[in-house]
């Protein structure tokens, strides 16, 4: 497996499906990493797009620091 560098010995331990699907897999010749960057600016930037939408903080200035009163 060269494509896949031993940098976290536990990556393919912690995901037994994605290990064994590269034991098994056949370098078809392309590239689909062409598109991410190698600089490591670029992949922050890049990877900001995949996270989830950010959930609105209990301080925002949406929402009062202090509860209303229920009404009865």
């Amino acid at each position: 497996m060269a494509a896949v560098r031993r940098r976290d010995p536990r990556f393919l331990t912690a995901t037994p499906a994605l290990a064994a699907a590269l034991a098994v897999a056949e370098d078809d010749g392309r590239d689909l990493l062409e598109h991410v960057p190698d600089q490591w600016k670029e992949i922050k930037t890049w990877a900001k797009c995949f996270l989830p939408p950010a959930k609105p903080s209990p301080a925002s200035p949406n929402s009062s620091a202090i509860p209303s009163p229920r009404a009865s």
